[in-house]
């Protein structure tokens, strides 16, 4: 019997270990302006929002200052005179004059602040879109919005294919050091101004 117990608690020691992994939430990843932002504190999903730490806003250019003693978080964008004030573990910002109300506080989260990426992209008028097949959040920058609607929904298919065309890569360079150059041709369907 204690034999049969021992191997009993070692199996499920065993598949404990291996298969949380498996089990574990996949993680969330962040584009903005069409570029996937890499950070060492990726995004978490708290209470269903999802939560970012500052440095991963920095594509948005705004402009973020942290304050350690108030506990607080200010966030302005260049052009708006209005600023976002945030405070760790308040579910109240205010914003200019204003007092608005978030779903979920501003946290600290291993010694990293991270606020409500929904709540702040859009406080600065940026397009947030969750896409849940792909377990992203697709985020167009203010001074971006207008590119993209001409990209999906302008009938210019010229001025839709320029955009696409300059749209960030990740194709890389491969010839680094030498004189070559690397040229690229883009060859579109006809009527598409995405696909090539």
């Amino acid at each position: 019997m204690k034999q049969i117990l021992t191997l009993s608690m070692l199996t499920l020691t065993m598949l404990l270990t291996f298969a949380i992994p498996l089990f574990a939430a996949p993680s969330i990843q962040l584009v903005i302006n069409s570029e996937v932002v890499h950070s060492e504190a990726p995004p978490v999903s708290v209470t269903g929002r999802t939560m970012v730490s500052l440095a991963s806003l920095k594509p948005l250019k705004l402009n973020l200052v942290w304050n350690a003693d108030k506990k607080t978080v200010t966030v302005n964008a260049p052009g708006v005179k209005e600023k976002l004030v945030l405070t760790i573990g308040q579910k109240e910002a205010s914003y200019g004059e204003k007092t608005l109300s978030l779903d979920v506080s501003a946290q600290l989260n291993n010694n990293r602040v991270v606020v409500p990426l929904r709540f702040i992209s859009e406080a600065f008028k940026a397009e947030v879109e969750w896409k849940a097949d792909k377990n992203a959040v697709i985020i167009r920058s203010a001074d971006q919005v207008e590119k993209y609607k001409k990209l999906y929904q302008s009938t210019d298919l010229v001025a839709a294919r320029k955009i696409a065309v300059n749209l960030p890569s990740n194709d890389e360079n491969t010839l680094h050091n030498t004189e070559e150059g690397v040229y690229y041709q883009f060859v579109f369907p006809e009527g598409e101004a995405l696909r090539y």
